[in-house]
């Protein structure tokens, strides 16, 4: 596109030259035509406010493919290819001061089964792959679970079905090198200051009727809510914003 701006200019000029009986078009012609002269002193050397160079892009390697297909078969659906590959190129493989991050959550409410045990930690492996430059984060969500009144309400049991659920997961062969849990309740309370104010620019965007419907995510009909069940859609979604 910034090719283009200064190719319109040149010609412009050079046709208003001609016609310069045309006052409009010379007076057009001045203003592009400074415009252009000062792109080129912005393109030229020498000059004291130059633009950083652009780093050219890193090659595309056979490693970095490997990266790209065994992450895409955690899922079934890779809603932006395109941006996967942008940041495997500038966190991933081989970069120094790079490294990214992957998110999941869970809350701690009772027995894991074997495809939650066992498919899981395959697949964070497939993700923090050595060489792979990642880092897995867990949200182990303990004041979700109490909200959704798991384990009978009981915060001291949530937490400890949560511990289960790690330790369930290290004996499935779960590489942990690259694997951080945060506990909701920790993360939360240590970070208020940005935590709650985000939830309620969160909360005043939206209506109550319009978050009780949100709450099925919990398995929970509108009828049945309570005050704390409506809390849950609303830090749900500041998670994003918080993790």
């Amino acid at each position: 596109m910034e090719k283009k701006e200064e190719e319109v200019p040149s010609s412009a000029v050079a046709a208003m030259k001609i016609d310069d009986k045309d006052n409009a078009a010379g007076s057009g012609a001045k203003a592009e035509g400074g415009k252009s002269k000062k792109k080129k002193k912005k393109g030229g050397g020498g000059g004291g406010g130059q633009k950083k160079e652009v780093k050219p892009e890193r090659p595309w390697t056979d490693e970095l493919q490997t990266d790209y297909d065994r992450i895409l078969t955690v899922g079934e659906e890779c809603i932006l290819e395109a941006d996967l590959k942008k940041l495997l190129l500038a966190k991933g493989r081989g970069v120094e001061d790079g490294g990214f991050n992957l998110y999941d959550g869970f809350e701690p409410s009772g027995r894991m089964h074997i495809a939650q045990g066992v498919f899981k930690a395959m697949n964070v492996n497939k993700c923090t792959h050595p060489g792979t430059n990642s880092k897995f984060v867990f949200w182990v969500a303990d004041w979700f679970a109490l909200m959704n009144d798991k384990m009978g309400g009981d915060l001291a049991k949530i937490r400890i079905v949560g511990q289960y659920l790690i330790e369930v997961w290290k004996a499935a062969g779960m590489d942990l090198s690259n694997v951080v849990f945060k506990w909701a309740s920790e993360e939360i309370t240590n970070h208020a200051d940005k935590y709650w104010p985000t939830m309620l620019d969160v909360g005043r965007r939206f209506n109550v009727t319009r978050i009780k419907k949100c709450c099925q995510i919990m398995g929970r009909l509108e009828g049945s809510l309570t005050a704390a069940q409506i809390l849950y859609p609303l830090m749900q979604c500041t998670d994003v914003f918080f993790s």
